[in-house]
């Protein structure tokens, strides 16, 4: 590494959760199509640290480390992440790492019952379906632009059906 620069997070030192959840997907991906188990190990170490780092309802603030008065809550964030831990809950399952697999098909779970429960646009005017999504929190609050501030985001409706679909395939070829 030569540095530590974030646009989207809270502080170059910070975690912006919606990068992490990326990652976890991302390196899950990329290990699904080379094999290479440097990615596996990667996605494996990105999934721990969310799943040590997610507090509360499952649905991560938009960066791990910012202070309370920049808390909020981004939906697209968990969504991403729970797409990303079903795909490596299945390839520990199919490597025999009970634990590992349970670590993750359970984080997945939670997140996902938590994004219904919670977050979907049940009887909303709006337009997607997940609330409180949060995009670029650091140029809306410094632009005093609240567009991208507790919305719908395309991604996260996108990542959560994504989820959805996956974790039924889960069940399906897990059982």
């Amino acid at each position: 590494m030569i540095k530590r620069i974030t646009y989207q997070g809270y502080a170059n030192e910070s975690t912006w959760a919606r990068g992490e959840a990326w990652g976890i997907y991302g390196f899950t991906m990329s290990y699904r199509y080379t094999k290479d188990a440097r990615f596996l190990e990667t996605a494996e170490k990105l999934a721990d640290y969310y799943i040590d780092h997610v507090r509360g309802d499952w649905v991560p603030n938009w960066d791990f480390q910012a202070p309370e008065q920049y808390k909020q809550k981004d939906s697209s964030a968990a969504a991403v992440a729970a797409a990303g831990l079903i795909e490596l809950a299945t390839f520990e399952h199919a490597q025999h790492h009970p634990l590992r697999f349970l670590a993750y098909k359970t984080a997945a779970e939670r997140t996902l019952n938590a994004l219904y429960q919670s977050y979907l646009s049940k009887d909303s005017p709006n337009w997607g379906l997940l609330t409180h999504g949060t995009g670029n929190y650091p140029a809306s609050y410094k632009n005093n632009d609240s567009r991208e501030i507790d919305v719908s985001l395309v991604y996260g409706d996108y990542f959560f059906l994504q989820a959805v679909l996956r974790y039924q395939k889960l069940l399906k070829d897990c059982h």
